[in-house]
């Protein structure tokens, strides 16, 4: 099982659907504060589809992941889903999002962008988040125990050298004796001196978020424009 599908299949235990319905409502109040003259979108890292669902309300939506797990869980929701790579895409959209921890995942910043910047449009708009220093240091490190049912989910997680490394420990529980599965996935902390203009992308806003309550923000949300 790849890292991305046993997220999958941990993800809906963690415990983080209020802090992503929040995300969703800033990500939806700053898409309409856009001007856009057609509505054809991509969502990035698209998981099992919920912000999609909300997108496709005003958009024409792509969804995109690279779980094969995830695309079958869109698809069975109706939604357009393909398991392919960003780069498969030329001109093609108005908008992207990548919502709720993506970026994160995203070792090389640069290379994310130029692709971002070629499946849009000219002046069309790439949307995403990012976790500010704060963000992984204070709230994502440390150890995270969830149960679901008679089933274990422990998340150890160490920030060090901005990476973000966490360790999850899944233990399923089959008739008198538990399964152990666990993966070690990899997140990464992107200063924001790394997000500025480039050629062709221009950004537009770089926005503190505090989704978990604390008096320091905890994420970013940055918004790019394709040039005309």
């Amino acid at each position: 099982m790849s890292e991305l599908d046993f997220y999958a299949k941990v993800e809906e235990i963690l415990g983080f659907d209020e802090a992503k319905y929040e995300l969703y409502k800033v990500f939806l109040n700053k898409i309409s504060s856009l001007n856009f003259k057609s509505f054809k979108a991509l969502d990035f890292g698209c998981g099992s589809g919920e912000f999609a669902k909300l997108l496709a309300q005003h958009f024409d939506v792509t969804c995109v992941d690279k779980s094969e797990q995830m695309v079958k869980i869109c698809l069975s929701k109706g939604l357009n889903a393909k398991c392919v790579d960003l780069s498969n895409f030329n001109c093609d959209f108005d908008l992207i999002t990548a919502s709720f921890d993506v970026v994160n995942y995203i070792k090389n910043l640069d290379e994310f962008l130029k692709d971002a910047s070629n499946a849009l449009k000219n002046g069309g708009y790439l949307l995403f988040d990012v976790n500010s220093y704060f963000g992984f240091n204070d709230v994502a490190q440390g150890v995270l125990h969830q149960k679901d049912g008679e089933n274990h989910l422990i998340v150890d997680a160490i920030f060090d050298d901005n990476i973000l490394e966490s360790e999850f420990i899944y233990f399923k529980k089959d008739s008198s004796k538990y399964s152990k599965f666990s993966k070690v996935i990899k997140q990464y902390y992107h200063p924001k001196t790394n997000f500025k203009s480039r050629e062709n992308l221009e950004l537009l806003s770089c926005e503190d978020l505090n989704l978990y309550g604390y008096e320091k923000s905890d994420k970013w949300l940055l918004c790019f424009q394709k040039a005309v």
